[in-house]
């Protein structure tokens, strides 16, 4: 109900969420290892200011593909833009970056082909933690 828009700029993000890509769990697992070891010294420079951008697996679980993903603050009236790059099947993930919102959440709403899914505030960012939400047949609206 407080989201009847969804489909407006992203624009109470200012660092942006950036597409969200399809990735199997085998892969997402490899490509965060490389990366946190590659930005071990950015990451702990970043811990004490709380601006370390955070993991994000979508794990769908609804039984049907998902082809939109819309992530917004949790104080925010409306969605933004579709952040999937393309469909995320059943049983598989979507990764990305959120940024940090200490002290806030997040909220998700996905799209099949016929129905809506939504969680809220289901993350808060604290300093480049890994973040991982599951979306299932539950969160059907």
């Amino acid at each position: 109900m407080k989201k009847l828009m969804f489909v407006l700029m992203f624009a109470t993000l200012s660092g942006g969420f950036g597409a969200l890509s399809c990735s199997d769990d085998d892969s997402s697992g490899s490509d965060s290892d490389s990366d946190s070891d590659s930005d071990s010294d950015s990451d702990s420079d970043s811990d004490s200011d709380g601006d370390a951008d955070c993991p994000l697996t979508i794990a769908n679980y609804t039984g049907y593909t998902l082809y939109e993903i819309y992530i917004s603050d949790s104080s925010s009236s409306t969605w933004g833009d579709n952040l999937l790059s393309g469909t995320v099947p059943d049983g598989e993930g979507a990764t990305g970056l959120l940024p940090p919102n200490p002290g806030s959440s997040w909220d998700l709403r996905a799209l099949d082909v016929a129905d809506a899914y939504e969680i809220y505030q289901f993350a808060t960012c604290y300093d480049g933690e890994d973040l991982y939400v599951e979306i299932t047949p539950d969160d059907m609206l």
